[in-house]
This record gives C-alpha cells, sequence and structure tokens, in this order.
C-alpha cells in the first residue's frame, strides 16, 4: 500500500507500506493464507454491560473494569485437517499505558484461553474477568488492551508459524481500550458518610442462615481514597463472624453499579472485631455511592434482641443494619 502525506512545509513525502489483509475463510488457491485473528466488537449483539462497545474507550473513575475486553478468535484453518494453524484455544494479552508502560496486572503478555473457529459468529467469545487498575497501584491514563492470536500444527503439536509473535508491539491486534480517570486527593481525602443500610433488616437464629449486615456510603466531594475498616460484634447478643471462602473473613464492597469487590480481613484474639486494611470503599465520583458488609450468624439459641454491629471508617463510625437474634 502507497502512502502519501503532506508536510506543512508544503513538501509532500510518499512511502510504500506492506499491508497484510486477514480473510475469514481458508482457500489457499485464492491466496487466503487463513491466519489467526481476533475481532472488534462491533455492536450490541456481543454482550457486555451496558454492551461491548463501551470497550472501545471504556472511561473508569474507580479503576475498576468488568464485561468490556471481549475476545473473539477467529482460526479459518480451525479443524481443518493436513494443513498447518489448524487449532486455535488461546491468545495472549496486555494492558499498555499510554507512555509504553505495561499495567501491573500485565508486565508480560498473559495467556488467555479462548476457543477458537471459524466463520462470523460470536458464540465462542471470551468476555475478560473484572479487572481493578487501582487496586493493581496503575497509574491514571489510556491504556491500549492488546492481544496476540496463537494456532498450532496438531500434526506437530508446535506453536504455528502464523501465530503472532507476542515479543513484537507490532503484531499485537488492538481490540479495546480503557482510559483510568482517577484523580487523587489531598491528604486528608474526601469527606464522605456512613449510615446504617445495606441489605435489607437481618433476621438470626442459632442453626439459621448467614446474615450480611451492612453500611450505606456516599460522598459530594469524591474521590475518596482507601481506608481502613473495622467491623465489631454487640457483646452479649450471641454472634460471631463467619469466613466465607478463601482466604476467610471478608469484606464486601457493592459499587453504584452493583459490582463487587472483596477485601481480607484480620479477626481480633477475642474474635469481637475485624479489621480491614486500604479498602476502596468505591466511592470515585463527585456524587457516589456504595455499600459495605460482612457475614455474621447466631450461635446461642437462648439469646433474643434487636441489636446492630458498629463499623468504624477512618473517622466514620456508624451502627449497621438492624439485625433480629432469635428470629425464626
Amino acid at each position: 500500500m502507497m502512502v502519501l502525506r503532506t508536510l506543512n512545509d508544503g513538501t509532500t513525502r510518499i512511502t510504500h507500506v506492506p499491508v497484510e489483509v486477514l480473510w475469514p475463510h481458508y482457500n489457499a488457491d485464492k491466496g487466503y493464507a487463513g491466519r489467526p485473528f481476533v475481532r472488534l466488537p462491533y455492536d450490541t449483539g456481543w454482550g457486555g454491560s451496558p454492551n461491548s462497545q463501551a470497550g472501545f474507550g471504556y472511561v473508569s473513575d474507580n479503576g475498576y473494569v468488568a464485561e468490556k475486553l471481549i475476545v473473539d478468535l477467529v482460526n479459518p484453518r480451525q479443524d481443518v485437517k493436513d494443513v498447518a494453524s489448524n487449532y486455535s484455544d488461546h491468545v495472549y494479552w496486555q494492558l499498555l499505558h499510554e507512555d509504553g508502560t505495561p499495567s501491573h496486572l500485565t508486565p508480560d503478555p498473559a495467556k488467555l484461553n479462548v476457543k477458537g473457529h471459524q466463520g462470523g459468529g460470536t458464540g465462542d467469545k471470551r468476555i475478560l474477568e473484572a479487572i481493578n487498575l487501582r487496586d493493581a497501584g496503575d497509574k491514571p491514563g489510556y491504556y491500549r488492551f492488546l492481544v496476540w492470536p496463537q494456532s498450532i500444527d496438531t500434526a506437530s503439536g508446535k506453536t504455528s508459524i502464523f501465530s503472532w509473535d507476542r515479543t513484537n508491539l507490532e503484531d499485537a491486534f488492538q481490540i479495546g481500550s480503557i482510559y483510568y480517570r482517577y484523580t487523587a486527593t489531598g491528604a486528608t481525602g474526601a469527606r464522605f458518610s456512613v449510615v446504617p443500610g445495606g441489605p435489607p433488616d437481618v433476621k438470626l437464629s442459632a442453626g439459621g442462615p448467614v446474615g450480611y449486615p451492612g453500611v450505606r456510603l456516599s460522598t459530594d466531594d469524591g474521590p475518596v481514597p482507601v481506608h481502613t475498616v473495622q467491623v465489631s460484634l454487640p457483646t452479649g447478643m450471641g454472634l460471631a463472624f463467619v469466613a466465607e471462602g478463601n482466604p476467610g473473613y471478608m469484606l464486601t464492597v457493592l459499587d453504584g453499579d452493583g459490582a463487587a469487590k472483596h477485601y481480607p480481613g484480620q479477626l481480633s484474639a477475642d474474635g469481637q472485631t475485624l479489621t480491614f486494611p486500604k479498602v476502596n470503599l468505591a466511592l470515585a465520583g463527585k456524587t457516589s455511592q456504595s455499600i459495605a458488609f460482612v457475614a455474621i450468624r447466631a450461635t446461642d439459641p437462648d439469646t433474643t434482641g434487636r441489636t446492630s454491629l458498629t463499623f468504624q471508617i477512618g473517622t466514620e463510625t456508624t451502627q449497621s443494619t438492624p439485625i433480629e437474634v432469635g428470629a425464626r
């Protein structure tokens, strides 16, 4: 391909750029090499929330990105017998900052399993799992979502020469981007409020299900920086914290869109207080709201009454969702 460019001084420069045309069908007789490639999401049929078009320039104020980055791996030679590069099941991907440095999430290109296929269907697409640039310690700015499609020769089981070289940026496909628009606050941080809330009123009884009392947070002065969160049980009410999942005791924070982030906590020696360091409260904008809650259960069948947990977030302290102990 010939490229003609006119400079500011009126001079003209001409250069020839090699172009490789990727075709979704393999036909050696017609010159269709059938090299693997990844497709750009182009309409609402790809899924995601609100839809995959957001992946072309998704703006995140808190660094959290979910259901925005989609990979569709097309290999025109997929499952064709007795030809090279006839099986694809993964790509390599990387987030690269505008200054050329990689995200802490992907210091090197990372492998992602994606089912390769022929044709134009979208059923084999892979939506990247949720990521958080802020929690990873990444700096604000524009991040390119780069992908290198891979294939193997089934006859030998080795990587095909038709694969794209993940050590070469020019081989990468850019199939989405993120603008991480975070503004750091001052030393004291933005103001925020904490009030009882979270899930509906919690009813607990010994041997019954786990409950999730919590608090509601809001700010008109965001973004709010990370804080240490302490949650304490009331004395004499027969309650205990519940360790769920791995590594154990967790604080769950739901942002304004309902996306969840879990933070591990340390239980005090007396079992009465959980401490969660460096919690992102998901209050990234000037008018943001979020919910935080923990898991508890009732342990004493003879205790009844109305109570609550105590949440201390920074200098703010409040009671949690009301808890009815002994309720059946």
